[in-house]
């Protein structure tokens, strides 16, 4: 049996790309706040995301949007990696100028 990460990625990648369109949905626009609760959703999402593959995540309450914390022990002596990211977005206007609606994650293939 092939343990080969594009083997991994190969199996997977319905699922991946599923998820990826799920996340991608959630409009966590950052500075807007008509959209604080789904910056709280879209944390609570990461949080149970993370969760699901092994890591002990919580969130952490701030004066503002919560914060995704996550860290999975490796092992004695071998090297630390960390991520870091923002999960909440710019405003999306101007809209017209999106060829395809924003928080509609649509798969394109090619370049322009």
């Amino acid at each position: 049996m092939s343990h080969k990460p594009d083997d991994f990625f190969d199996r997977n990648s319905d699922r991946f790309l599923a998820e990826w369109k799920e996340f991608l949905a959630i409009p966590s626009i950052g500075v807007a706040p008509e959209h604080d609760g789904d910056c709280a959703a879209c944390a609570r999402w990461l949080n149970e995301q993370l969760d699901a593959i092994g890591f002990d995540s919580r969130l952490l309450q701030t004066s503002s949007k919560p914060v995704v914390f996550a860290e999975r022990a490796g092992a004695a002596g071998r090297p630390v990696v960390l991520f870091y990211g923002n999960y909440d977005v710019q405003p999306v206007d101007p809209v017209d100028a999106w060829d395809t609606p924003p928080f509609e994650p649509c798969l394109q293939t090619g370049l322009p």
